[in-house]
């Protein structure tokens, strides 16, 4: 698809890190001609419009639309405690995000060749219940990691790194304690194991 035919639909983690590094990818993308529509929560977007001067607030920053929906949080809950508010985005956003794609698509099918309708959407990877629903409005994905390109190599060489010191008698002892404590951050109750069933059912939808 040519570039002045597509339109992507970011889609950042709404968490310190994460941001910042899909906005930037979001303006290398105007800048070769395509089309992006940033998708931040409710929260979030107002503290950016808020931080802006006044000629940009009409939803557009530096050729990036700036759209908003709902985290499914209340306005006095507290969005630092990650174990809730990724609860609540599962919850609430794939039936947002799913009305926002449609009333995007809406509005440039109403303005004829002025308009163009989304063909793609760049998640952050810990946003990863939006690919079902892109999937499921026929969009294209890719998925978006914010970290550094070491923490990166670092997590998939994981696997070899447990290889090489679990010959280790005192990295094994140690690996045991760990292991104990993990059980317990996952006990009925915890934010962990919450976070945890919900990724598991996730997987299996």
């Amino acid at each position: 698809m040519a570039n002045g035919e597509s339109h992507v639909l970011a889609l950042p983690f709404p968490a310190q890190g994460h941001v910042i590094p899909l906005m930037e990818l979001a303006h290398c993308l105007v800048e070769h001609g395509v089309k992006v529509t940033f998708v931040n929560t409710e929260v979030n977007h107002g503290r950016i419009l808020g931080a802006l001067d006044d000629a940009s607030h009409g939803g557009e920053l530096g050729g990036v639309d700036m759209v908003s929906i709902s985290d499914g949080l209340g306005h006095g809950d507290d969005r630092s405690d990650l174990g809730r508010l990724t609860e609540s985005l599962l919850s609430a956003m794939p039936s947002e995000l799913e009305k926002l794609v449609g009333r995007i698509n809406a509005s440039a099918s109403a303005a004829g060749g002025g308009g163009r309708e989304v063909t793609w959407m760049v998640a952050d990877v810990n946003m990863a219940w939006a690919f079902p629903v892109a999937k499921k409005l026929g969009l294209r994905v890719a998925g978006f990691c914010p970290s550094s390109a070491a923490m990166f190599v670092t997590r998939i060489r994981i696997p070899e790194l447990v290889e090489e010191l679990i010959g280790d008698q005192e990295t094994k002892a140690r690996a045991i304690v760990l292991r104990d404590a993990a059980s317990l951050a996952v006990g009925d109750g915890g934010s962990s194991r919450r976070n945890l069933t919900r990724f598991l059912d996730l997987i299996r939808s």
